[in-house]
């Protein structure tokens, strides 16, 4: 809801919303005067009017076990959910110095604590497509109560965990909101008695086209599904921020067969669009984008294992590419 709010053209929708905003970091600093350290960064956020989280501060390392749940009972008073806390090296030279690990920052520890939990039956699972092909499954439970929201649906990742729990229709199982905010699986608790459908698929539910094991991933071997088409479209409109992109009418442009790679989006003009229900073109066009560094656009080339901060590092060694 607040992410699309920034899609929004018009500035009054968005004061309709009643957002407010606590600033935690920031994503690019442009020229220099960086703050060496994150204290003195929330310093500079407060000077310029945002709120900063509470009992966020520099410990030391021996202090971490002891500090993180009297700063857990701190967060738990904001007016927002929050799934966890995450340790961050002070020293932004330190941080950098520490560099990425495959699973993310080298310099950060994230922390979850344990939260309420309840049994849910299960419906079916459901298999969303990933930009590179990636089978996700994604629980359908029958309505849960969980700590004042209704759950209906639990991430399970990917094929290896659904595998592993092999759940299936009307199976009782064991569900926790981590963080309070998260569902999870954590077990099966009790087999439905009679036998029903398996639901892990044999072939992509989109295309129908034969699926890899590649470690604990499922794959979609057809590199023109339409699933997977769309889903790399979607992401492309995301992270471009083009304008307008809240009421973009994406799947429909690809189901006419306009769309069918990210340079296609430059090439829709006004009078292609058909008449669907309330959207339309402005005159600004929808491929209104802003200037990007080199590290966006070779992020926004879409290619596997190159996120933001690989980008980076590959702008900074091919600086006139």
């Amino acid at each position: 809801y607040a992410a699309g709010s920034m899609q929004l053209n018009e500035l009054s929708e968005l004061e309709d919303r009643n957002l407010s905003i606590v600033v935690f970091s920031l994503g690019i600093w442009d020229g220099g005067g960086l703050p060496s350290t994150r204290s003195s960064l929330h310093q500079l956020f407060m000077q310029w009017g945002f709120r900063v989280p509470p009992s966020c501060g520099p410990i030391l390392t021996s202090e971490i076990a002891e500090t993180i749940p009297h700063s857990w009972e701190a967060y738990s008073e904001l007016e927002f959910p929050l799934d966890g806390l995450v340790v961050k090296l002070e020293s932004f030279a330190e941080w950098r110095k520490a560099g990425q690990t495959k699973e993310g920052p080298a310099g950060a520890i994230a922390w979850k604590p344990a939260g309420p939990n309840g049994s849910g039956i299960a419906q079916q699972i459901d298999w969303q497509m990933s930009r590179f092909g990636q089978l996700v499954p994604v629980l359908v439970i029958e309505p849960l109560e969980l700590n004042g929201r209704t759950v209906e649906r639990v991430n399970l990742h990917n094929y290896a965990i659904a595998n592993s729990l092999g759940i299936r229709r009307g199976d009782l199982l064991e569900v926790e909101l981590v963080g309070d905010v998260i569902p999870v699986c954590k077990k099966v608790m009790q087999k439905y008695p009679r036998d029903s459908e398996d639901q892990i698929p044999e072939n992509c539910p989109y295309c129908s086209s034969e699926l890899l094991i590649d470690g604990a991933a499922l794959h979609c071997t057809n590199s023109d599904c339409s699933a997977r088409q769309q889903a790399r479209l979607k992401w492309f409109v995301e992270k471009a921020q083009i304008k307008g992109s809240a009421s973009f009418p994406l799947n429909r442009l690809i189901e006419s067969g306009q769309i069918a790679r990210p340079a296609d989006i430059f090439k829709v003009e006004n009078f292609k669009l058909p008449r669907l229900e309330n959207w339309y073109m402005t005159e600004e066009g929808i491929a209104h984008v802003g200037i990007f560094s080199t590290a966006k656009w070779i992020e926004l080339l879409g290619i596997e294992g190159v996120g933001s901060a690989t980008a980076v590092k590959l702008a900074r060694i091919f600086p006139m590419l």
